[in-house]
């Protein structure tokens, strides 16, 4: 089911987002989290891949699981920095095969591990390019995009971000979500400028939950 069907006016609802461990290893005390998280009954769970989806398998054998072992509605994170048009159809293939209906299409980052190259795609530049393939080749699936309430680190302004952010929904994405921001202020500035500018969408605020500095200096690094 598309997860903006699942948004009713005035409901609130949360939602989970996973950092999958990296080591296979770790994987089944990774579950007991998701067990345990479960029981806030969460709208949907978005799963997150390594950097120029280097973990990209492992998503969707994260994703399947959470479908078929925890009854949970997962999103995947697709991302379209180095990709093909045939990878990016290969993974909605499987994604629809075992009946998750959602992802986050996002540009990416190329990784920062030494000795990982990701060559430029050709097939797309920006995540717009991703939302539009996307909408047309499985116009059934549902799609979030990111939002910036403090601006894209790329963005020359503040107005050309938005701008952005409107292509990305007029392509055809569902909904939006924010990253982290540390001022409720600057969320509410967004929401109230996306609405000036015919941007109808839910958008959903990302929080984390802040548990040392460590923690604060990689999401600002």
């Amino acid at each position: 089911m598309r997860i903006a069907e699942r948004i009713l006016p005035g409901k609130q609802f949360l939602s989970l987002e996973f950092f999958p461990p990296k080591n296979r290893s770790d994987w089944p005390v990774f579950f007991q989290v998701v067990e345990k998280l479960r029981a806030v009954n969460p709208l949907f769970v978005s799963v997150t891949y390594g950097a120029g989806g280097s973990t990209r398998d492992n998503t969707m054998e994260i994703v399947t699981r959470m479908k078929r072992e925890f009854s949970l509605e997962p999103m995947a994170h697709l991302t379209c920095v180095g990709a093909t048009e045939q990878t990016i159809l290969s993974f909605l293939h499987d994604l629809t095969m075992v009946g998750v209906d959602n992802i986050l299409a996002l540009r990416g980052d190329p990784p920062q591990d030494a000795g990982v190259e990701v060559v430029a795609s050709k097939d797309f530049t920006f995540a717009s390019d991703l939302v539009s393939f996307v909408r047309k080749h499985y116009p059934s699936m549902g799609i979030g995009v990111a939002g910036y309430p403090e601006g894209h680190p790329e963005a020359t302004s503040l107005d050309k971000d938005l701008q952005a952010l409107k292509l990305k929904v007029d392509k055809g994405s569902d909904f939006i979500v924010t990253q982290l921001f540390f001022d409720n202020s600057y969320y509410w500035d967004f929401v109230r400028r996306a609405r000036q500018l015919g941007i109808n969408k839910p958008i959903i605020p990302g929080v984390m939950p802040i548990f040392s500095l460590k923690v604060i200096q990689k999401v600002l690094s």
